[in-house]
This record gives structure tokens, sequence and C-alpha cells, in this order.
């Protein structure tokens, strides 16, 4: 039976005794925890409450394990063919020097990046489209394990946007709930990660056609590490339910996304009390 945020977050308030959420858990007791909520900041790199609210421009994020209530489930097949590496071109120096400004020491000038183009990524998605793939799929790639970096540059992940439904948590572009529009400029894919950069200044909060039910805070920076398939930690992202008794937690860290059968997500967060199974669609054509 499907829980979700709301609903764990409701049961947690309406204990009546203490109780221990798990070994990965900092919180004994609904009462403490409920008062940290209300009182504490949830410091987003660290994943503690302080008076601190952002993180440092070249934060490198850990890699949670996933909470043993996540069942990992392969993709059905590969998606990116080991051939592609060599058929494309490597990116420009003024390119990598971007990168480089946006991800800081997690850049190495010295890799060997190559840019993908439309025509090769429109045919990994149609390949995930007929499949019934979802991103999970995408960005788990048995490709993403080695160490060639794929960039995608603003002006694909428009085509691409324009072309497929692609159901995720991080969106290609959108409006925050200010009003203000935000767009990917690159994704870089490979060696375990997966980052994506957005264009806005600062955090921005936004509503998600594919989860309604929450608002969704993105930092200029998402990054993904791919711990298997389908299995994926997130930093830069948090999550907040949009109605009570959940939304008195404030917005809590979403520290990993894992597949669970075909068509569900299980989102891993900072506290157990939020994590929740989401439905997971996969990519398909507009």
């Amino acid at each position: 039976m499907r829980r979700t945020m709301i609903a764990a977050a409701a049961a947690a308030l309406s204990a009546s005794a203490a109780f221990a959420v798990g070994p990965e858990s900092q919180w004994q007791g609904s009462t403490a925890l409920f008062e940290e909520a209300q009182n504490g900041l949830w410091q987003k790199c660290t994943g503690r409450w302080t008076g601190e609210r952002h993180c440092p421009v070249s934060f490198t994020p850990d890699v949670p394990e996933a909470r043993p209530s996540a069942v990992r489930i392969a993709a059905a097949g590969v998606l990116i063919e080991p051939t592609l590496w060599n058929e494309l071109k490597p990116a420009s120096q003024s390119g990598k020097e971007w990168l480089a400004r946006r991800l800081g020491s997690d850049f190495n000038m010295n890799s060997d990046v190559r840019v993908l183009t439309i025509d090769k990524a429109t045919a990994i998605l149609d390949k995930a489209a007929m499949q019934g793939a979802t991103a999970l799929d995408v960005f788990s790639d048995p490709e993403m394990n080695k160490p060639n970096l794929y960039y995608i540059p603003e002006s694909v992940l428009k085509q691409l946007d324009a072309r497929y439904k692609i159901p995720a948590i991080t969106l290609i572009s959108g409006t925050s709930l200010s009003g203000t529009r935000f767009q990917a400029q690159a994704l870089l894919l490979g060696n375990r990660r997966v980052e994506a950069l957005y264009d806005a200044g600062a955090d921005f909060v936004f509503k998600n056609s594919y989860y309604p039910a929450y608002d969704f805070t993105s930092s200029p920076r998402v990054t993904h590490v791919v711990r298997g398939r389908g299995d994926l930690s997130v930093s830069g992202l948090w999550v907040r339910a949009g109605s009570p008794p959940a939304s008195a937690f404030g917005s809590v860290t979403i520290r990993g996304l894992t597949k669970r059968g075909q068509n569900q997500v299980f989102v891993q967060t900072s506290t157990a009390l939020a994590d929740t199974v989401e439905a997971l669609e996969p990519i398909s054509f507009r």
C-alpha cells in the first residue's frame, strides 16, 4: 500500500510513545523530532539541524547508503551503446572552462568530455520510450559507471524537453513558485555521476506536475551519484509536503532515489519518517 510523506508524518505525530525509526536515524522519539522540526534549521549540506542555510559552492556530497526498505530493481536492458563515446566530438575549451566554474574542484580540466548531440540523445531516449524505461534507468545505465563524461548542452536539452515527457523530480525547465522561469543549462553524465546545472542564481522552489502534492526546492546544481542500476543518491534537492501535519517539519533533504519494480520509486530523505514510495512513469513521446 502506497505510503506518502503526509501519511508517514501524521503517524509519527499521533504516536503516544517513543519509538526508534531505524539505526540510520538520529531521532529517538516523536516529541523530540517535532520540536526539532519547529525550532531547527535543516543544514542542507551535512544533514543536521543548525543555523546554517547554504552549502559551500564546491561542496562534494557523500554517498548515503540506501535504506534497507529500498528494493533495487535492474533496468530491462542497456540504453546507451558502449560505442557511443567514440562517435562524439570533444567539448570545446570554453565549454570545459564553464563546467570548471560551475563545478569547482569536482571538475578536472584534463577530463575527456564529449558533447552529446541531438541525434545521439534522441536515439537513447527513443529506445528508452519504446522499452518503457525511466529517467532512473537512463541515468544509471552501465555506461555511467565508466570514466567517460558526456556533456549535454542547453540547446540539446531544450529539444529533448520539447520531444519527450521525462517524468522525474528534477525538471529540464519550468516556473518557480515566485514566477521566475528556470532552465537546465547543461547535464554532465559519467564517472558514476549526473550533474544538473541550472540558470538560477540561488535555490528555487517549484511545483512538479508529476508529483503535485509536494513543493520542491532545487539548488542551481543538483548532483546524483550512481549507487547501482535504478539507484541514485541525490544532493541539492529538498521537498516539503503541501499540507499539515507533514508541512510542520519544513523541507527535508532528498538523499536517494531507488527504483521499485517497473513503476515505483522509493524516495529516501534525511529522516525515515518522510521516506515515501511514489509512482514512476516511463519516458514517453509528447
